[in-house]
């Protein structure tokens, strides 16, 4: 599906930033045969699919009357208009082989696993046991913070002091 034009794309480009002049370029490509390759470009691998379609031979015609107001000042006759008449499309067949392996493979079946669940009591002594980690390594990190504070603050009031009071 290609058009045929004979549009060309112009464009402006500074060639400097001290120049105010700028220089059009054109394309040598026209706007059909950029279409046609970005075409090509698109349409590589095309996936195939069967899709059967039927349209229906009778036009669905919708009529609806227009409202005149309630006050008119000026003498106009109004009739109902005829809405232009619309085709509806019908919805694409598609084939309920393929279906049935799309639904297959999007839910599979719930299996319920094999687990042993443990009880409230070793649940609650678990939690125990991970509190009183929790509590020894904070402990190692408060011991850390305290020794690099030590370590850096007589560089800190010896830098603060060369600056402020000198």
């Amino acid at each position: 599906m290609s058009r045929k034009s004979a549009t060309k794309v112009t464009t402006t480009a500074k060639t400097s930033p001290s120049k105010r002049t700028s220089r059009k370029r054109t394309s040598s490509t026209s706007l059909s045969q950029r279409m046609a390759k970005f075409d090509e470009e698109i349409n590589t691998n095309p996936k195939k699919v069967s899709v059967k379609v039927t349209t229906t031979k009778k036009p669905v015609s919708v009529t609806k009357p227009v409202e005149t107001p309630k006050k008119v000042t000026t003498k106009v006759a109004s009739t109902p208009k005829k809405v232009s008449t619309t085709r509806s499309a019908s919805k694409p067949v598609i084939n309920t082989e393929d279906a049935k392996e799309w639904t297959e493979n999007v839910n599979p079946p719930l299996v319920k696993p094999e687990v042993k669940l443990i009880s409230f009591e070793d649940y609650v002594q678990d939690f125990k046991n991970r509190v009183l980690i929790h509590n020894y390594e904070f402990a190692l990190f408060l011991k850390d913070c305290k020794f690099g504070y030590q370590s850096v603050s007589k560089y800190v009031v010896e830098g603060y002091n060369n600056q402020f009071n000198s």
